[in-house]
């Protein structure tokens, strides 16, 4: 099997086939989905992420690749199916890794999941990682993609990282720009959080770097594709961005357009 043939649509995608979207129902079904087919599975996946592991040095040829990506795709369908021995799994995956592939594929399932892994692992990659400023953006950038509960609050934190600026155009779109376009769950929140979050990062972002601010307000014009109650609230932090005083031409321009789409 190819890794990309057993993955599901993701939800920026599923979203896109929907008018209106309703991107919590959709996050429920791919999930109750995933779980469905890990546990129907459980066995065959196992078997897979085992057979498919491998002793040697990393190499970067299109055999191992292979196996790493249908290694991870089988990890993440058995942490999907709920069993907390497979949470374990990923845990002892993420502390014996000799490359960052199989780091990451461990990292990105516990990323979802209220374990104390989770924690552990993000904390020493953070650590090992912490002066290489491209590969801390991925750290920041799996953070603020998380399905859990607390990932807006989980974001508000990050904003104050020592690494973290928002005069830094890369650290903006891994944080910030992520969260929108990566994570269709909170960014539309019923209840607008995500929407205004972003809003206010936007009209903080147009004082630093106006270009960057209008390029990241796309999000928010894509308020037609939801339903009337997230349109509406897309709709107003638009003009609410469209009322801040001092607003640049980029912005304006940007956000003007978009709400008139």
């Amino acid at each position: 099997f190819r890794a990309d043939a057993l993955v599901l649509p993701g939800e920026a995608f599923l979203s896109e086939q929907r008018k209106p979207a309703n991107p919590e129902a959709i996050y429920q079904v791919r999930t109750a989905l995933r779980k469905r087919i890990g546990q129907a599975l459980s066995d065959d996946f196992a078997n897979t992420y085992h057979q498919n592991a491998s002793n040697a040095a990393f190499t970067p040829d299109a055999t191992s690749a292979g196996q790493r990506a249908l290694r991870a795709t089988a990890l993440g369908y058995l942490v999907a199916s709920g069993a907390d021995e497979f949470a374990d799994v990923a845990v002892a995956q993420y502390g014996t890794a000799d490359n960052m592939t199989d780091q990451m594929a461990a990292l990105s399932v516990l990323n979802n999941l209220d374990h104390p892994g989770r924690e552990t692992a993000l904390a020493d990659f953070e650590e090992r990682f912490a002066n290489d400023g491209v590969v801390l953006d991925k750290w920041f950038s799996l953070q603020a993609m998380s399905s859990r509960d607390d990932t807006l609050a989980r974001i508000k934190d990050l904003m104050s990282h020592p690494a973290f600026t928002m005069r830094n155009p890369n650290k903006v779109r891994a944080l910030i720009g992520a969260f929108a376009m990566g994570n269709p769950r909170h960014f539309h929140a019923k209840d607008g959080s995500g929407y205004a979050f972003y809003a206010d990062r936007l009209i903080e972002l147009d004082d630093i770097n106006p270009q960057v601010a209008a390029r990241l307000c796309a999000p928010l014009g894509k308020w037609a594709k939801y339903d009337a109650d997230r349109a509406d609230k897309m709709k107003a932090e638009l003009n609410r961005i469209l009322a801040k005083p001092e607003i640049s031409r980029d912005l304006y321009e940007i956000a003007s357009k978009s709400v008139a789409s």
